[in-house]
Parts: structure tokens; C-alpha cells; sequence
């Protein structure tokens, strides 16, 4: 009997009215930018409204270590600077944490390219487990070294 009346007074409650989604998506994404990109991205699955939120947070935390194979960690990150392209929206702070055993200068250097082209104020690279650490930063865009809205560069080691 008592658990029926439990569930009675659960079904008569009113829906809480969802306030945050009311908010302007410039808030929005700047709340975002506090958490870590994979919570951020989890967010797209709240409803219709948040589905794309995620894409305007205007710094990226990118960890090939949270993905299953390094292509797919690849593939995410060119389509969300594809996504930022097609927006023309920029990156303001970039980290990229990448753990291969091959050089992937192929893909940083034209990530970095692009970024450094906006308004980046925070690059951080970490390139763990890489063996060629030099020839990444000999092949870095001239963009980088010419960025004006560069703060801090960080994570450079080798």
C-alpha cells in the first residue's frame, strides 16, 4: 500500500522546467569550455536543442588515448574543425594529448595550421610515445610562429 501511494505522489509532481537549455548558446558553450571535451560531447544526447551545442565550445581538450583505435581520435578531430570551418568559428585554446609510436605530422601540422589562422590563445601538444619529437615543431606552420593572439604554447617536449 505504501509503495502505491509512493508512485501516486511521483506521477502528481510537475515537471521541473529545464532552464539551462533557455539559455543563449554563447553561455551555453562558455559553461561548456569548464569540462572535458568528452563530457561536453556527451551533452549532445540530452535532446534536440543540445545536439550541436557541443561544436561552438571555443576550446578543444583532445586525448588520442580516449579512443579506441588513433584513426578514429583522427577522424573526430578533423570533422570538428571541419564543422568550425563551415561556422567560421575558431578555437581560443587547443590541448592535444597524442600517443603513437609512428610520427602523425601529418594530421597536427594542418590542425595547427588552422587553429593558429583564428584566434588561438593556448596551444598545448603533448606528443607521448612519438619518436620523431623534432620533426614535428621543424614542419609546424608559419601561421604559428605568427600568430598574434598567442599566449601560451605549451607541452613541447622531446
Amino acid at each position: 500500500m505504501e509503495a502505491r501511494k509512493q508512485k501516486r505522489i511521483c506521477l502528481e509532481r510537475p515537471a521541473r522546467e529545464d532552464l539551462i537549455s533557455k539559455l543563449p548558446n554563447a553561455l551555453i558553450s562558455h559553461i561548456l569550455s569548464y569540462l572535458r571535451t568528452k563530457d561536453v560531447v556527451r551533452t549532445s544526447v540530452l535532446s534536440k536543442r543540445w545536439k550541436s551545442v557541443w561544436l561552438l565550445v571555443p576550446g578543444l581538450d583532445l586525448d588520442s588515448y580516449e579512443f579506441l583505435e588513433y584513426y578514429t581520435f583522427v577522424r573526430f578531430a578533423n570533422k570538428f574543425l571541419d564543422f568550425c570551418r563551415e561556422q567560421k568559428s575558431f578555437l581560443h585554446k587547443l590541448k592535444l594529448v597524442i600517443q603513437k609510436d609512428k610520427t602523425g605530422q601529418s594530421c597536427v601540422t594542418p590542425w595547427i595550421d588552422y587553429v593558429a589562422r583564428g584566434n588561438l590563445q593556448h596551444l598545448d601538444v603533448e606528443l607521448g610515445g612519438c619518436v620523431y619529437f623534432r620533426e614535428y615543431w621543424e614542419v609546424m606552420p608559419v601561421s604559428l610562429y605568427i600568430c598574434e593572439t598567442l599566449l601560451t604554447l605549451s607541452g613541447i617536449d622531446g
